[in-house]
Parts: structure tokens; sequence; C-alpha cells
């Protein structure tokens, strides 16, 4: 399903890679009963020589039934040590989390009180660009205007 994107449906790689992954999956299926079976055996001949000669059955046996109980007991030991690990680094990254989220809202509001305070130091005038345009003109009109009537006012009088 996730192939049919790289494949087309009635590609020929497409139908050579679904029978390869399906044979696999049979090959995977007989090998899994194939060890069962293998392990059922042994255990049954296992079991036969343990009534038929306990003394020379006995001591493999010992050794099997230790072996197992040891593997599970270290297991289980290694088990628990991996849930620990898991539960105190989700914790740790819990307060870490939290930590980070605290710093960054108080990022935020320090943000915000400076934005106020060069807001009200520095007052910006209100209204649009084009009206702030319009004000520019006016002032340079005015200083032209100025400017013309100093020239003018000397020689006028």
């Amino acid at each position: 399903e996730r192939l049919m994107g790289i494949y087309g449906l009635y590609d020929k790689r497409f139908k050579w890679l679904m029978r390869e992954i399906s044979s696999n999956k049979r090959l995977f299926v007989i090998l899994v009963f194939l060890g069962m079976f293998y392990l059922t055996v042994v255990s049954v001949w296992f079991l036969l020589g343990m009534f038929l000669d306990p003394q020379r059955v006995a001591p493999y046996a010992t050794a099997v039934l230790g072996l197992v109980g040891h593997v599970t007991s270290l297991y289980q030991s290694k088990l628990d040590d991996f849930n620990e690990l898991r539960d105190t680094l989700k914790q740790k990254m819990t307060e870490f989390e939290e930590k980070l989220r605290e710093q960054a809202m108080a990022v935020l509001k320090l943000e915000a009180q400076l934005s106020n305070l060069s807001s009200s130091a520095f007052p910006v005038p209100h209204g649009t660009a084009d009206s702030a345009q319009q004000q520019a003109q006016g002032a340079a009109g005015a200083a032209q205007h100025g400017a013309q009537q100093e020239a003018q006012g000397p020689a006028g009088a």
C-alpha cells in the first residue's frame, strides 16, 4: 500500500515485489512452525530421557532450567531498569519543557513591557501613511514658501 506511490498498480516491478513480500511471509510462517516442531520434539525426548535414565539426563535438565531461570530474571531486571529510566526521562523532559515554557513566557512579557515603554516614550503620530506623507509635504512646502519670502523680503523693502 505504501509502495503504490512509488510503483504503478500494474507495474511488473510492483508485482514482483508483492510476490517477494508474500513469499517472505510464507517462509517466515514455515520457519516458525519448524522451530516450534523442533522444540517440541526435543522436549518430548528430554522428558522421555528423564523417565528412562534420570541419572544421565538430570544434570542437563538442571543446567537448562537454571539457564532459563537466569535469563528470565535478567530480562525482568533489565526491563524494570528500562521502565524506571524511561519514567525518569519523561519526568525530566516534562520539567525541561515547563521551564522552557516559563522562560518563553517571561521573555514575551518583557518584550510586551518594552514595546509599551517604547511606544509611550516616543509617540508615533496617529493616522495612515498617506496623512504622514501629506504632513511631510506640507512642512516642506512651508519651508520652501518661507525661503521664498525671505528672498523677496529684503528686495521688497
